[in-house]
């Protein structure tokens, strides 16, 4: 996983700045999203973001897997499944890619 680190740090920072609903104050969340990422001050908010991971992948389980009864399952599920990504936030797996 540490290949994929900037990756972590990057969304951890994002969600830390865009999450006005868990700190209100936006200078706040710019400390949280960078001076204190990887210290002791910031393990909650790394619990958080942990959680919203937990929660995504959750949801992908959800989504793709459980209700998979076959290998043609999987594959129905996940084009249901990028149909209703972009019906709902309005990106296609191509651009999702590119």
């Amino acid at each position: 996983m540490s290949r994929h680190r900037d990756v972590f740090q990057f969304n951890y920072q994002l969600i830390m700045l865009l999450d006005a609903d868990y700190e209100a104050d936006f200078n706040a969340r710019v400390d949280k999203a960078f001076k204190y990422y990887g210290t002791d001050k910031a393990k909650p908010d790394e619990e958080l973001y942990e959680s919203y991971v937990r929660g995504g992948v959750d949801v992908l389980y959800e989504k793709l897997i459980e209700p998979s009864n076959s290998p043609d399952d999987y594959t129905k599920n996940l084009y249901e499944f990028m149909e209703d990504f972009e019906k709902r936030y309005g990106q296609s797996a191509d651009e999702i890619l590119d």
